[in-house]
């Protein structure tokens, strides 16, 4: 018997066939009937996906130069992976030192490298910081709110952006170092994490709310309201206008599009004795291209509003932007909270949707 013969035999056996006289017969099969197709179908779907490892998490680094003026606080923030921020350290120390103020107006000497992004709704600027590695490029933020802030509030929503535990009162002396330059002194916080510090005008993050929403103060930690009842606020949003994203601090925001070309309302809560009206209209200017304004100009731009028979100020900077931009924005203040209420966005579609913002504060109705 040769050893094909045998070999044959053997498997007939094992496939538990009874021996046949008939012999083998061969029958060929087209490869599209074959089933070959399907089975390699049936097992690409049944079998359990290659497990991959999850991503590692990265070490985050996030500084905070913090000047506190007669007229605003301003805050100078960059945040990213640890080892882009190490590297890039000398550059951005330099920069902090290099800040000033003319007019109550910030100005800096920023290095070469660096680029700056476009204008952001609550960002005096934004720069962007490259390594030679390629890498994304971090952001550094400036952004400013009124005088005399909470800065306890502030670093433990940092401190909670970077997965970290929150401080006490007495510790806050750790996390805040005081610096000098020759134009003055800051305060620099600088701490490492293992949360992303996402990046959020005008604190550049999420995490915990900076006061208890609604309530005009208590720096308690809060959830975004889920409606428009939640926000204690009732409104008629206008025709076309769609709900955007919230948050804690932007319990109320309306988006509307027209072509390219965007348009948002937002309606903001914050603490009414650290935001008085000269310090945001002249933010608000800052983000639609216009040179600093005097208090003078303010009033000047300034006219009378109501929200549910509460009083108000209201600003119009859309005819004189600088930018693509255009901003209106009111303010009252109720039960110690300063209600911010804001159209933003491109200046043609700003202008058009005058009369639809106008209607939309008219609606507001305090529960």
């Amino acid at each position: 018997m040769t050893p094909l013969a045998g070999l044959l035999i053997l498997v007939v056996l094992n496939l538990g066939c009874e021996p046949s006289n008939s012999g083998i017969v061969e029958h060929k099969v087209h490869k599209s009937r074959s089933g070959l197709d399907a089975l390699r179908k049936e097992k690409t779907a049944t079998l359990p996906a290659q497990a991959t490892a999850p991503a590692a998490k990265v070490k985050n680094r996030m500084a905070v130069a913090i000047f506190d003026k007669p007229d605003a606080t301003w805050f100078f923030k960059l945040n990213g992976p640890l080892d882009q921020v190490n590297a890039a350290e000398e550059q951005w120390l330099t920069f902090f030192d290099s800040v000033s103020f003319e007019d109550g107006k910030p100005k800096w000497d920023a290095p070469e490298e660096w680029s700056t992004a476009g204008p952001k709704p609550m960002r005096f600027a934004t720069f962007l910081i490259k390594d030679s590695e390629g890498s994304k490029p971090i952001e550094l933020a400036v952004s400013s709110l009124g005088p005399n802030q909470d800065m306890l509030l502030n670093v433990n929503r940092w401190r909670g952006q970077l997965g970290l535990d929150d401080f006490s009162k007495d510790e806050l002396d750790t996390q805040l170092k005081s610096k000098k330059s020759e134009h003055g002194e800051f305060l620099l916080f600088d701490a490492e994490g293992m949360g992303s510090g996402t990046m959020r005008p005008p604190f550049a993050g999420g995490g915990k709310a900076p006061f208890a929403p609604f309530a005009g103060g208590g720096g308690q930690t809060s959830k975004a309201p889920s409606s428009a009842a939640d926000s204690g606020l009732d409104f008629t949003a206008p025709k076309g206008w769609t709900k955007g994203k919230t948050s804690s601090m932007v319990p109320i925001r309306l988006q509307k599009e027209d072509g390219e070309a965007k348009v948002q309302i937002t309606v903001i809560e914050m603490p009414a004795d650290a935001n008085e009206w000269e310090p945001n209209v002249k933010r608000w200017a800052g983000q639609v291209g216009l040179s600093f304004l005097t208090d003078e100009e303010v009033a000047k731009h300034t006219s009378e509003i109501t929200v549910d028979e509460i009083p108000g100020k209201l600003v119009d900077l859309v005819a004189e932007s600088k930018s693509d931009d255009g901003v209106i924005a009111g303010m009252v203040k109720r039960d110690g909270s300063a209600w911010f209420f804001k159209l933003f966005g491109e200046k043609e579609l700003v202008d058009q949707s005058r009369e639809e913002f106008e209607a939309f504060m008219e609606s507001v109705k305090y529960q």
